[in-house]
């Protein structure tokens, strides 16, 4: 419905800033009407005239009530250092909508900054090399390192600060050089064990570093080299200690290690899926496997899936029996199969013995 009256309008767009759009061409110009609107939220802006968009009372009032509707004020007012300050301290990520100028200027982006960290994002490069900018911003939100200059994200006293605003994610950010310093991962990762998968390919090769990784993430292993993926203490360590099912992140050659397999079976049976085939066919590690969770009959080879034995064990220690149903209906389909067919040809060797007649019995379908 289209809106005529400036008293109609003002009513309506108190209620709903987006009725502006409603109004006309010249009640969208009308000062009271369009203030009213950007008092409920400033994004109305968009709806008001050019020349409003233009008119620096009501594009203040707009971006304080919120920072984002700068974007639709007139090019000379993004340009304006006193409607743009109004703006980012109202909303950081305003600085995108600033004019180039006043993105490299310092008391702007310092105060967006300090609003939203991230603002860095959209700073000038000379105040992304500006030491008191990024680590006012870093100190809002650690991971605004990576927009900081490449200067830098290769100091270390910046890094760290980032390193502490970001539980240790903001490592990825760091130069390769700080990647590599013992003590700053090792920062990292006290925070955040996943953090291990932003250092260097030497500290990941490190069983110290690592260990101390897994220490605070269980699943830290799978960000360790190779080598250590291959280190059979360490592996003991992660499976025993943090969490049996990141045998899953160990070397193919551990995961056939019987030793290991049996103590990650033990403590999560669902940790059969992980294991060799070899050693999903031995029936005391699977036999484990099912006693501490019947479900993980699903991961047991199809040889040991049709053992009554692994059957019943995983049917006394299955809380879900319809996870491995299918398994066992299959599994007991296929032994009264079985047992037809041996019965049948035991019948079938009397009959050619003498004249007999008997009855056959049918398979399960």
């Amino acid at each position: 419905m289209i809106l005529f009256y400036e008293s109609d309008a003002i009513n309506a767009v108190l209620n709903d800033y987006t009725k502006l759009k409603n109004c006309t061409t010249e009640l969208k110009n009308n000062r009271n009407v369009v203030r009213a609107a950007v008092s409920k939220d400033g994004l109305a802006l968009q709806y008001a005239s050019d020349e409003l968009k233009s008119d620096k009372i009501v594009v203040l009032e707009a971006v304080s009530k919120n920072g984002l509707a700068l974007q639709y004020a007139s090019t000379e007012l993004r340009n304006d250092i006193d409607v743009v300050l109004e703006a980012v301290s109202n909303n950081g990520y305003a600085l995108q909508f600033a004019s180039p100028e006043l993105r490299n200027d310092i008391d702007v982006v310092f105060e967006a900054v300090s609003n939203r960290g991230l603002a860095l994002e959209f700073a000038g490069d000379n105040l992304r090399d500006n030491e008191l900018i990024v680590c006012e911003s870093v100190s809002r939100h650690g991971e605004a390192l990576r927009f900081a200059s490449d200067r830098l994200k290769n100091d270390k006293k910046v890094v760290h600060d980032a390193i502490n605003n970001s539980w240790g994610l903001a490592l990825e950010f760091a130069s390769d050089e700080l990647k590599n310093d013992r003590d700053l991962v090792s920062e990292a990762i006290s925070s955040d064990g996943t953090a291990l998968q932003f250092a260097s390919p030497e500290l990941r090769d490190d069983i110290k570093i690592v260990a101390e990784a897994i220490y605070y993430y269980s699943d830290a292993l799978r960000f360790a080299s190779d080598r250590l993926k291959n280190d059979r203490d360490l592996v003991l360590y992660s499976v025993s200690e943090r969490d049996a099912l990141t045998i899953g992140y160990a070397s193919e050659e551990l995961r056939d290690d019987e030793e290991i397999a049996l103590i990650a079976v033990t403590k999560r049976g669902r940790a059969l899926e992980y294991l060799s085939e070899r050693l999903k066919n031995d029936k005391r590690v699977v036999l484990a496997a099912v006693a501490n969770d019947g479900s993980a009959l699903q991961y047991a080879s199809p040889e040991l899936q049709q053992d009554l034995e692994v059957i019943l064990t995983a049917l006394i220690h299955d809380e879900d029996f319809s996870r491995i149903d299918k398994i066992i209906q299959d599994a007991i389909k296929n032994e009264y199969n079985s047992l037809i067919e041996n019965k049948n040809t035991e019948l079938d060797e009397k009959s050619d013995n003498g004249p007999c007649k008997h009855k056959s019995f049918s398979n399960i379908n």
